[in-house]
């Protein structure tokens, strides 16, 4: 897995499409209760798929 840091405008839908995952990865892979509450310099790791 790597690591993203999370800029102003990002949505997890975004990240995933960036680093061709699924949102279910993402959220899985860092407990996110809710995935629509990300902050911009919040660390992700976004699993290989």
């Amino acid at each position: 897995p790597v690591t993203y840091v999370v800029r102003r405008g990002d949505s997890v839908y975004k990240i995933a499409q960036k680093f061709g995952t699924t949102m279910q990865a993402i959220i899985l892979a860092n407990n996110l209760c809710n995935p629509d509450l990300i902050f911009p310099g919040q660390v992700l790791i976004i699993p290989c798929v």
